[in-house]
């Protein structure tokens, strides 16, 4: 540890001593987490579907999405009928019903989930779309935006966007998506 920051770690501790009514955090279980995940994500109109299996996720897409006709996916695991290709505008992409994008993590502690921008369509697909699937590992659940902010900070490319509840809640005539639902499932599967 350097010594700026041990001397700033010194002066907190002084001024902000730890005891009853300040106790030192406690460790949150995966379980805790991702019952907290689901409930935020509940509140903020998103549903939440474990899935055993990718095979599993796309089933449960189809019952959830049933007239969905333009999908696109930026995952491998999961095939639309849409290649995601290089476009001029955003709006080139307006006609997809249903957009799977993977995220890279979730927030307990609010239901938000990160969106890497590792390919330069993904953010504007998950935009633009009409519906939106998130893939999320139940493995990568964090409790907080402190610590999303700190796990970040320790990614190669840090760039993409925190994303929550369907915007249709939100203000009318507001682009973006209109439902968001959110597939627990593994990664690593490849598309059937």
């Amino acid at each position: 540890m350097n010594d700026d920051l041990g001397s700033l770690i010194e002066t907190l501790r002084k001024h902000f001593p730890l005891s009853e009514d300040n106790p030192p955090p406690q460790r949150t279980s995966h379980k805790d987490l991702l019952e907290l995940f689901q409930k935020n994500l509940a509140d903020t109109g998103v549903c939440c579907y474990n899935s055993k299996d990718i095979e599993t996720a796309r089933k449960t897409a189809r019952k959830v999405f049933p007239e969905a006709i333009v999908v696109c996916s930026t995952t491998e695991e999961w095939m639309g009928n849409l290649t995601l290709t290089p476009i001029k505008h955003p709006q080139d992409y307006s006609e997809v019903d249903l957009a799977v994008i993977r995220a890279k993590f979730g927030v307990a502690s609010n239901g938000m989930l990160w969106v890497p921008d590792v390919r330069p369509l993904v953010n504007v697909l998950g935009f633009v779309a009409k519906d939106l699937i998130l893939l999320l590992d139940p493995a990568q659940i964090i409790d907080s935006m402190a610590n999303a902010y700190l796990k970040l900070q320790l990614e190669p490319h840090p760039h993409g966007c925190f994303m929550a509840g369907p915007k249709s809640k939100a203000v009318e005539g507001e682009q973006g998506f209109r439902d968001l639902v959110v597939m627990l499932v593994k990664p690593g599967q490849k598309a059937a």
